[in-house]
Parts: C-alpha cells; structure tokens; sequence
C-alpha cells in the first residue's frame, strides 16, 4: 500500500512573503527585481552600485588589482566601496530527476512524483501514520558551458530548492551529499550510495505564526563549487538531502518537488587561450635554441595572437629573457592592453643595445 503524504500543517506564509521589499530581519530593503539590496550595504554591493574597472596584474601566483583612484576619491563616491571583480557568465539547469525514500514503505518508489520532497523523522499522528524517516534525492543536469578549464567563481555555484514546510518555527539542520544515481527503482531498500556530504545548514518554514518566511533555500560553498568543476563534461550530478539528526522529528522539513522549484546554477569564466602565432618584426616567425633568427641593431616588434571565449578585455605580457642565463634585462618585460586578435609591442633599438655593450650576438627568447 502507498502511505499518505505527511500533511503540512498551521497556515502558510503571509502574502507577498519574500517579494519585493523583503522583511528580512537584519537586511535592509531589496530591488523587486533579483532579490539584491538596492542600494549598497555593509555585507554586499547593492543592485544600483555604480561599477568601474579595475587595473589588473600578475606575478607567480599572485593576482592584484589596483581599482582606479576615481572610483575612490571622486566627489560622488558614497561608501562603501567593494573590490567585487563581476564573473559575467552564468547558467543554469532545472532538476531532471527527483524522489524520495521512506522507512515505513522500504520498498516503495516514489519516482518523479509531484507530491513534496520530505526529509526528516516524522513521528507525530494522526499525520505520520505510524511514523517513518525520510530522505529525498534530486538530479541535476551538469550545464553544457562548463567545458574542461572553465574557471568557477568562488561561491559561484548555487542550489537552490523551496523549503514547503516545517513543524515549527525553530531553524534546525539539514545536510546536502553527492550521492551514487537514481532511477525508478530507488527505494528504501534500494537507496544509491552517500558519497560526499557537502554542507549542513539550519534553517525553517513553519507556521504562520513564526513571523518573517524564508522559504527559498540555498546550497553553497567550496565544497559544492568543487563538486561542480569536477563534473565538467559530465551529463549529470545527483545529490541528496536528509536531516542532520533523523531521530529528531523537529528537523522534519518538506520542499516543493519538480523541476522548477530545482535550480542549479553556475557563475563562471572562460580562461583565455593559450597566446598563438608569436612573430618578430624584422625576420618573422621565431627561430629556434638551435637556430635562432638574428635581428640586426634595430627596434623589434614582437606580436602574437590572443584571444578569449568570453571577449573579455586583455592584458598581454611579453617577457624576454637570455637564453644563456634565463634572466630578464631591463626592459625585457613589457604589456599591452587590448582585445582579443594581435597583441603588439615594440622594443627600442637603445633599449636592446643596453642589453649588451660589446657589440656581441646574443640570443635572446621571449614568452
């Protein structure tokens, strides 16, 4: 037999909950549009901050980024200020699978049912029919962008499901895992594996009288940016949700099933490609260690072609060392600040001659 859904009880949230001017109990008011403050505040940029771009350089492995002294100093300027590089590329993939499993029906499938995903022990009657623990599964396809390379922004993958309801107004815990797949055939007794668990958070969505609603739940994290960069290429991750303590029926919790109500999303970056077609003005193409290409005592240009999936702005740094020593003369490093195609710069003849003062032929390799 198929139990009945454990019922969710007490009133459900006050209209307009969570739209528009969110009543969040210590953010300030939100945009009507995208759920971000609307003017900037001390945890985050809001959605109305005005953006500059920001000089951007690199050693080893250090990154630094020098914001222009305008966006710092200027009359209009209202604090605070933030360093927030932007990651322009997002997607998204809604749930291709979901289900559940329950201990009072172990061999009971509850494939793509539209009924609500449940978590938790659930132990109170009439509603629970005897009792039973709860654990629910959801697949989420891997989004075609990411390609191998693709870089994830930190906290840049997000899941995000709607908390239905809870038996009261305390937040208690929940735990995110990949797990192995699922199918029809996943049951109780037939349940994939828990592989990972990425992350544990309290939250609730009880009764009408706990006052301010947050029913949309977000997943994040390192752990579950990794999860994702390491499925790239990959169709599909499956992941499941169960609560923290399962012997404690307060951590009961129940979300909307269905594709929509399960988003995955990404935020991401192309890397540039590797710079290609490296050539030298005068004589060409590049020579080799063992036959290199001689110059002569003029100025030298030296180009190569870049480019970027995402045609973000370029910065392209020539460095060129001796060939004996490895070392880098004065000079020898040199950037140019574009876009994608050919990047050019120019070595001047006086620069090169201070190189080497005694009229020798020196091979020199450049990057």
């Amino acid at each position: 037999p198929r139990r009945p859904r454990a019922p969710r009880r007490g009133a459900g949230p006050p209209a307009g909950a969570g739209r528009g001017r969110g009543p969040g109990p210590a953010g300030p008011p939100v945009a009507a549009a995208g759920g971000r403050p609307a003017a900037s505040w001390a945890a985050a940029p809001g959605a109305g901050a005005h953006v500059a771009t920001a000089g951007l350089t690199v050693s080893g492995n250090t990154l630094t980024l020098a914001p222009p002294a305008s966006a710092l100093t200027a009359p209009g300027t209202v604090y605070p200020v933030y360093i927030d590089p932007t990651w322009h590329n997002s997607a998204s993939t809604n749930a291709s699978a979901w289900t559940q499993v329950d201990s009072a029906w172990p061999t009971t499938s509850y494939w793509n049912e539209s009924s609500d995903l449940q978590t938790g022990l659930c132990d109170w009657e009439p509603d629970c029919n005897g009792g039973f623990t709860a654990r629910s599964f959801i697949r989420m396809p891997i989004p075609s962008q990411l390609t191998t390379g693709t870089a994830i922004e930190s906290g840049g993958v997000t899941l995000t499901m709607t908390h239905q309801w809870a038996p009261s107004c305390t937040a208690t815990a929940a735990e995110l895992w990949t797990t192995g797949g699922i199918g029809g055939g996943t049951t109780w007794n037939n349940q994939p594996s828990w592989d990972t668990k990425l992350k544990t958070q309290s939250f609730a969505f009880g009764p009408s009288g706990c006052g301010y609603y947050k029913n949309d739940v977000t997943w994040s994290g390192s752990a579950l940016d990794s999860t994702i960069k390491n499925d790239e290429g990959k169709s599909s991750q499956t992941f499941g949700i169960r609560a923290s303590n399962e012997s404690d029926d307060s951590q009961w919790k129940q979300y909307l099933s269905g594709g929509k109500n399960l988003i995955l999303s990404v935020t991401y970056n192309y890397t540039p490609a590797t710079p290609s077609g490296l050539f030298t003005s005068p004589n060409g193409t590049c020579g080799t260690s063992t036959n290199p290409v001689a110059i002569g005592d003029d100025d030298v240009s030296f180009s190569a072609t870049v480019s970027d999936k995402d045609a973000d702005a370029l910065t392209t740094t020539f460095t060129i060392h001796n060939s004996a020593d490895g070392s880098v003369p004065s000079g020898g490093t040199i950037t140019y600040a574009g876009s994608s195609g050919t990047a050019t710069t120019t070595v001047s003849r006086s620069v090169i001659q201070g190189w080497h003062s005694d009229g020798t032929t020196t091979q020199y390799s450049y990057y």
